[in-house]
């Protein structure tokens, strides 16, 4: 009896430690769309596992052994506790490690967003420098009011396109 305590304790620990290397190294590697479909293989696995267990455990109580199908029964109610702080350690681990994917993309988005901005900017003053050195450069004035448009700034756009 105390063997097939063990035997499936053991089962069920490697079991939960899968679990958790799939999902921490999924997590890792910002594999979020297959990183929650394996959370909810994970949460039918567990399912599974112990529907099996159970049903064991009961077709041994009633045919073979009582007690061996009472230690079978008693093991999955301990599975059941070990792998539901695994499920809950799973989703901790992927909605910490998305929300963190997700705020460092935001933070790079608008970084990104910035410098886009301070690149026009230079490019339109270094526009301004030279209509300002060569007023008749009327290929500066288009690419100026390219920019301008494209920056939504229409009534300076067509103003420059007008002057050239």
């Amino acid at each position: 009896m105390r063997l097939i305590k063990i035997s499936i304790t053991v089962f069920t620990v490697v079991l939960c430690f899968f679990m958790l290397y799939v999902i921490y190294h999924n997590s890792k590697q910002h594999e979020w769309f297959s990183l929650s479909i394996m959370f909810y293989y994970a949460i039918g696995l567990s399912i599974l596992y112990l529907i099996v267990l159970i049903t064991i455990g009961l077709i041994v109580k009633g045919f073979k052994n009582n007690q061996a199908g009472n230690s079978i029964v008693k093991s999955a109610r301990f599975s059941f506790i070990l792998l539901l702080i695994t499920l809950i350690m799973n989703f901790v681990i992927s909605t910490t490690g998305f929300n963190q994917w997700k705020y460092e993309a935001d933070q790079a988005g608008h970084t990104n967003s910035e410098l886009k901005k301070k690149v026009v900017q230079k490019r339109l003053d270094s526009l301004d420098q030279e209509i300002l050195n060569s007023p008749n450069n009327y290929l500066a004035l288009i690419q100026r009011g390219l920019l301008k448009r494209q920056n939504g700034k229409v009534e300076e756009s067509i103003s420059d396109y007008e002057s050239a």
